[in-house]
């Protein structure tokens, strides 16, 4: 693991970071379709992002990670998603998850799970109270399943946030390594494959107390001013990057297509073509006022004010980001169904770059969607809570119940994998 100095300025660590993504460019988008067939990221490209220490990004300095600004922290995730939202998706929720359990668990947990600095381990799981811990002499005995614990397959650790027997009201976050957990493979989805957000679950397991904490009132442990805002907003920046990175290469991958396309014998491509010019620049003007909006809204939201504020209000602080991750993927789906302004058989083939990101978005969207909604059902949560419901696709429902789409969703990626291989569209 190559991590920026400690010491420098956290704009420095991220220019490092910066520069690592941009040379691993080639290898994650040439594992985004290996992923997908996989559902979930090659060893390989993992292997990669571990060594460019982009899964400690929120991780305390103290405990070898770069503890980047939250600013800087989006910018450096944006760059992964304009590579691949997959293993952008990946990095996000290792940098929430491992950043949350270096943050607020207790030393003697810390000194378990964060040895080795040179080897500093991934946490994965869900936040959701889909767990029963039972209070036991020395912890809690844990029995619960929790869905959608993207990147476990490359995870050392799991979290997974309980309801405390003889505790109503009461959540703790509990941390096991992953080999005391059962995985199951679960991951049959429309959009973003390459995650790896399996199940997993727990059986009667025990949870010494140290490696757990109450969410609600726990208090930052280690770190500086990014660990002193309110919680919602430590892993309440992160879709925000993701969406914009990802619309920002569905943008590039349509100038890249539109230049090498031609539909008249003189050979002019719809690159030249005004209307394509004219609508190129409406996605791209959109994009810029999107992309100054969230970080506006994560600059707002972590300046010193908000060490005052309360959860609640943490939450209204995001609203303006929220926008951004909902009008940027819109305004990209936008863009792929206009048949007008480019060549659409190229565009939503399957194995098409523009259509991998795309599908992701779809992802990312129905994700926002249903936590705004959990946000007003609870308030305060930061739309969390929404992982305790089913998963929906906004055009196709893949619930538990519904088998034969999952299965049919499944056999097409895998006859189109088989067909195209590797070529690119």
């Amino acid at each position: 693991m190559t991590a920026p100095p400690a010491a420098a300025p956290s704009r420095a660590r991220a220019a490092a970071l910066l520069e690592e993504v941009r040379a691993l460019r080639p290898a994650l988008e040439a594992a985004a379709r290996p992923a997908e067939a996989a559902r979930t990221l090659p060893a390989a490209v993992v292997a990669q992002l571990r060594e460019a220490a982009l899964f400690w990004m929120k991780t305390p300095a103290a405990l070898g990670g770069s503890e980047l600004d939250a600013g800087d922290f989006c910018a450096v995730l944006e760059e992964v998603a304009h590579c691949d939202a997959s293993a952008a998706w990946a990095t996000m929720v290792a940098n929430g998850s491992t950043g949350t359990m270096a943050g607020w668990l207790s030393d003697e947990g810390v000194a378990a799970a964060f040895a080795d600095p040179a080897d500093l381990p991934v946490f994965a799981g869900q936040f959701a109270p889909r767990g029963v811990a039972e209070p036991v002499e020395g912890g809690y005995r844990v029995t619960g399943r929790w869905s959608f614990s993207s990147g476990i397959r490359h995870a050392d650790w799991v979290i997974g946030s309980c309801r405390v027997e003889s505790e109503p009201g009461v959540e703790r976050f509990v941390t096991v390594r992953r080999a005391e957990a059962t995985v199951h493979d679960t991951w049959e989805v429309a959009g973003l494959q390459g995650t790896g957000s399996d199940d997993f679950s727990l059986e009667a397991v025990f949870v010494p107390t140290c490696q757990s904490f109450d969410w609600a009132s726990a208090t930052p442990r280690r770190g500086g001013a990014l660990f002193r805002q309110p919680k919602v907003l430590f892993v309440g920046n992160e879709l925000s990057p993701v969406a914009v990175g990802i619309a920002r290469r569905a943008l590039d991958d349509l100038v890249d297509l539109a230049g090498a396309t031609s539909r008249t014998a003189a050979g002019t491509t719809l690159a030249e073509r005004p209307v394509f010019q004219r609508e190129l620049g409406r996605g791209a003007a959109r994009g810029a006022a999107v992309r100054a909006l969230y970080r506006e809204a994560v600059g707002e939201a972590v300046s010193p004010r908000v060490e005052d504020r309360t959860p609640a209000s943490g939450v209204r602080a995001r609203v303006p980001a929220a926008v951004g991750v909902q009008h940027r993927p819109r305004s990209m789906r936008e863009r792929e169904r206009d048949r007008g302004t480019a060549d659409g058989h190229l565009l939503h083939h399957l194995l098409n770059a523009a259509e991998l990101g795309g599908r992701g978005a779809e992802r990312l969207s129905a994700r926002w969607v249903a936590g705004e909604q959990a946000a007003h059902r609870y308030p305060g949560s930061g739309g969390h809570r929404f992982l305790q419901g089913s998963f929906h696709h906004p055009k196709l429902d893949l619930e538990a119940g519904s088998g034969g789409l999952v299965r049919r969703a499944r056999d097409n990626r895998q006859a189109a994998v088989s067909r195209h291989g590797s070529a690119r569209a």
